[in-house]
Formats: C-alpha cells, sequence, structure tokens
C-alpha cells in the first residue's frame, strides 16, 4: 500500500532502471499534481523527478549509477556524451535509447530547475515550488502557472531557457585552474580560503556545485558525531566567460569536488586534494565570485595533440581470437569504450580510461597497455605550418596516483615499479629519434624529449609498449617553436 522497500532490497535494484511506483498511497499523497505542456510534454515527468532528487539525493551521486558493469563512466557521464550527440527532444523520439531515458530525465530534471533558481536568484526556491504544489494539489496547471513562481512577466525568460534545455545540444564545457586552499585571517578569527579560476569557452551557459571533504570526516560519520551533508553550492558560468570563485570555510578541508553536472567535462567531477593549510599574511578574505577580463593573448607557437584528437592512432595488433569475435560481435569497437583502469590485471591492446589528474581540455583520458615487445603504438601527429626548431613534449603526470587504491592498503609512496621507463619516438628533419624517459618519479608536468628542426606539414610522434615496467600510459604530445 505504501510501496516502501529497505536499504538492502535498494542496493540490489539497478538505479539505471528508476520508474514511479504507482501503488495507492503514493499515489494519492505524492503524484497529485500535474503540469501540462504541449510543447515540453517531458517537463511534469522533469518536474517529479526534480522533488525525488530534493529527498533521496545519494541517488544522484557520482559513481553511484552505471548503465552498464564494464564501463568506467557514470550514467550521468554516460548522460552526457549521449547530449553531446542529440537534444533531448530526440532521444525521447528514440526507442533504442528507452532502456536509459527514465535516468537521463532525472538527471537533465533535476539540473533544469537548479539551472531555473540560478537564473532568477531565487534563495527561496524550494519553498515557491512547496506553496506551488500546495495551491495547485488535485489539479492539472499549464506551464504558464508555474512561471508565475519565478517572477517573470508571460514567463518569457524562463520559457528560453526551457527551450534550449530541450531543444539545444550544445553543452559547456569548463576549463578549471589554480585551485587552492590556505588560512587567512578573518575579523580575528582563523578560516580557510578556497580560491580556483573556472573558464567557460562554449557558447550555452552552464551550472556547476561544489562539495567539499573535510578531515576526520568519515570518523565522525561513523562515531555517529555528524550525519547532515552539506548542500552543494551552485554556480552559474556564462557562454565564453571567465570566473575567479572564493570560498570561506571554518573548518579545513581535505578535498574540493567540483562537479561539472551537464558539459564536455570528463570525468564529470574534479576531485582536489589539499595539503595542510598554510597561513597567507595580508590577504583579505574573498567569499564570492569574480569575473576575469578575457585573454587576448594567443599562442599560436604551441601545438597541442591530445589522445582524444582526430590524428591520434593507436596500433594495436589485428589478431583477435574466434571466442572474442563470436562474444563481441565484428562490428565490436572496445578501444573506445571507456573502461576503468586495473593495475592488477592490465589489458594486452591500447585500452581507454579517464582520471581527472589526466591531460585534456574537457576530457581528462588516456589510453594505457600492459608493457610489451615493442609493436604496438600510440601516434600523435601534429600540422606544422612554420617550419623550424621545436621543443617537443609528452604529458606526465604522477603515475603513482593511479595505484591511489593499492598505496593506501599497503600504506606506501610508491608504486611497486608497475610505472618505469616510456619509450617515445620523435620523426623531424633528422629522421627517427628513440627517447627512454623516466616516469617512475613523474609529476604532473610536461616533460621534455627534446628539441627538433620539422620541416613545413606533418610531425609525427610515437610511443611504443615497450617498457621496463608493467604498464605504459598515452596521454598527450606538443610542440613549441623556439
Amino acid at each position: 500500500f505504501f510501496g516502501g522497500f529497505s536499504f538492502l532490497q535498494r542496493m540490489n535494484e539497478n538505479f539505471s532502471d528508476y520508474r514511479p511506483q504507482y501503488l495507492p498511497f503514493p499515489n494519492y499523497y505524492c503524484f497529485s499534481n500535474y503540469i501540462s505542456s504541449q510543447k515540453y510534454p517531458v517537463f511534469n515527468t522533469s518536474f517529479e523527478a526534480y522533488l525525488q532528487s530534493r529527498v533521496s539525493s545519494n541517488i544522484l551521486k557520482a559513481g553511484f549509477m552505471r548503465f552498464s558493469s564494464g564501463s568506467s563512466l557514470t550514467a550521468e557521464e554516460e548522460t552526457n556524451l549521449l547530449l553531446s550527440k542529440k537534444n533531448l527532444k530526440n532521444i525521447i523520439g528514440d526507442k533504442s535509447e528507452i532502456e536509459k531515458l527514465p535516468t537521463i530525465i532525472k538527471i537533465k530534471g533535476a539540473y533544469l530547475f537548479n539551472m531555473l533558481q540560478k537564473e532568477f536568484n531565487i534563495e527561496d526556491f524550494s519553498e515557491r515550488i512547496n506553496h506551488f504544489i500546495e495551491k495547485n494539489r488535485f489539479q492539472i496547471t499549464d506551464i504558464a502557472s508555474f512561471y508565475s513562481i519565478l517572477n517573470t512577466t508571460g514567463g518569457e525568460s524562463a520559457g528560453k531557457l526551457i527551450e534550449n534545455w530541450y531543444q539545444n545540444k550544445r553543452l559547456p564545457g569548463y576549463e578549471i585552474t589554480q585551485v587552492d586552499m590556505f588560512k587567512v585571517l578573518d575579523q580575528d578569527r582563523v578560516r580557510y580560503q578556497i580560491l580556483f579560476n573556472i573558464k567557460n569557452p562554449e557558447l550555452v551557459d552552464g551550472l556547476i556545485s561544489i562539495t567539499f571533504q573535510y578531515r576526520g570526516m568519515f570518523r565522525k560519520m561513523m562515531s555517529g558525531q555528524t550525519t547532515a551533508e552539506e548542500a552543494p553550492r551552485l554556480y552559474k558560468i556564462e557562454a565564453g566567460q571567465k570566473k575567479q570563485i572564493g570560498i570561506i570555510l571554518e573548518s579545513e578541508p581535505q578535498a574540493i569536488i567540483i562537479n561539472t553536472l551537464i558539459s564536455k567535462n570528463l570525468p564529470e567531477r574534479r576531485g582536489v586534494y589539499f595539503e595542510k593549510a598554510e597561513n597567507k599574511d595580508r590577504f583579505t578574505p574573498f567569499d564570492g565570485e569574480k569575473i576575469i577580463e578575457k585573454s587576448k593573448v594567443r599562442d599560436d607557437n604551441v601545438i597541442v595533440a591530445d589522445n582524444t584528437d582526430s590524428t591520434f592512432q593507436i596500433r594495436n595488433l589485428s589478431y583477435q581470437s574466434v571466442l572474442k569475435k563470436w562474444i563481441l560481435g565484428k562490428g565490436s569497437n572496445r578501444e573506445n569504450e571507456y573502461r576503468n583502469f586495473r593495475y592488477w590485471d592490465l589489458p594486452n591492446r591500447w585500452t581507454l580510461f579517464n582520471n581527472g589528474k589526466l591531460y585534456g581540455k574537457y576530457i581528462n583520458s588516456a589510453y594505457y597497455i600492459k608493457a610489451g615487445d615493442g609493436k604496438k603504438k600510440a601516434i600523435w601527429e601534429a600540422n606544422i605550418t612554420e617550419a623550424g626548431l621545436y621543443d617537443v613534449y609528452c604529458y606526465s603526470i604522477d603515475f603513482s596516483s593511479l595505484m591511489e587504491g593499492r598505496r593506501r592498503r599497503h600504506n606506501r609512496n610508491d608504486h611497486g615499479g608497475t610505472i618505469q621507463d616510456f619509450n617515445y619516438t620523435v620523426y623531424s628533419d633528422a629522421g627517427a629519434d628513440h627517447v627512454t624517459v623516466d616516469m617512475e618519479n613523474s609529476y604532473l608536468d610536461w616533460t621534455l624529449l627534446g628539441s627538433y628542426n620539422f620541416p613545413k606539414g606533418t610531425a609525427r610522434v610515437e610511443l611504443s609498449d615497450k617498457s621496463k615496467g608493467e604498464v605504459v600510459v598515452a596521454d598527450a604530445v606538443k610542440w613549441v617553436k623556439k
């Protein structure tokens, strides 16, 4: 009658198959409003999804849902990839996406109402929603009645925002830089200052949410000292806009989680862990948003080739067992599917994975492979428009961070020789130059391969799977004209 179920039952359910349960009591008590819109038939379903997300936000946490067990992407990330190809209207009409549709509507619905709240700067948005529900209970209302809670004449602004949400397949994309945390003196009290810059170079407005992890928070939750979650902080980043965002906290954070929500970014969430906070003297505490002027400087001497570019290639052996062909089918291309980085089960073929520490304008991804005999290669190419002398770099990160789970379990700071040397070949005027780079002690930076003369035309860099270590990672290469 009530439609209730236990937590253990919920854990066994597939959350991507979200369906409203039209049982007697919930149908009477919960599903008692209907917002009618012939133009946006999915609006009422999105409204219900938003209402559910207010009371069960854990369902929408990144990393909690998966559309398929093999993919490393969350439901939100797969939704974003789909939305970059089709708008919501087309997805609704596509029968091949019917299984994913409830989750897509849930994610898009919550995003729409958060956008409406930020667009019209309504602090009591939840209270207005509640009042609207109580006022119109057991009635069919049109969408124009809903616009009245936004204080807009005729709902023109809201209508335009909803039209873009429904019809537009353009997504915002964010470049996040200079994330910092330090102590400041604020009115004779020590507080913690968070600063970061964020830019949205795309042609559509976007929304991000910010949450924090605090030191000792897990222990406090386990001991029952704290149960309440901090509400996410929402920030609107307009098309072409660059902002500095400042946040003042009372407690020292261990990490900031920047959730780019519906966007081109992959991973969807970027977590930055902080070292112990240091004092910063003579700094005026800043809590808010500051628009940064667009830079007019453009460096045409830098060419970056990422693994997401169309000119990037991977060379795997063409052999495939009869059993794999039978299971995967002839048309299967698993090389372009995102998989989990599994150091305990390294793949024999270049395999795509994503991680926030990897290089990428929006998509932070790379390919990795089990070390072999050097026959399997990753290849970057660039169009050199002006012949001359160039420095060539490969992108390296603190590869030990990819082993974080193992490091925590074994209480050590190294990665046990899993990452060692990477072997590159740079093709230039002088021919092929083989360069070995020690990645065992690498850190987040561009690593110089050497300086070379290149003629006008296509420049090429290769990375083989040969290594003394266990794994090789292919991310990005850049050419800088001297």
